[in-house]
């Protein structure tokens, strides 16, 4: 909760975490950090969703329309494997920047 009022806070004003103290390029982070989080999150929904719902109706259908089901939800397999391989991907490499970031401003 309290990281949604900061986003909207930061997107009603962005340089107002600025005057704070903070430098442009962390309020520009963490707003970025704070839309790729959504994007992760609603994005991550929608494939656990999309995936129970094929699953149950892969389940429900005769064996004959399996084999054209298979062939159709290949595509939406495929694709949530992407989207979740590239927003994890994102997610780790956001990590590992920001602390190569604060190794590199400490010493």
């Amino acid at each position: 909760m309290v990281a949604s009022k900061q986003f909207f806070k930061i997107i009603n004003n962005p340089l107002s975490m600025a005057k704070t103290g903070q430098n442009i390029i962390e309020v520009e982070r963490t707003w970025i950090g704070y839309v790729l989080n959504w994007i992760r999150l609603i994005g991550t929904g929608l494939a656990v969703i999309m995936l129970t719902y094929m699953a149950l109706y892969y389940i429900n259908v005769g064996p004959d329309k399996r084999a054209e089901l298979r062939q159709r939800f290949r595509g939406y397999v495929i694709g949530i494997v992407v989207f979740l391989g590239a927003t994890n991907i994102i997610y780790y490499l956001d990590i590992l920047v920001e602390d190569l970031f604060k190794k590199i401003i400490n010493y």
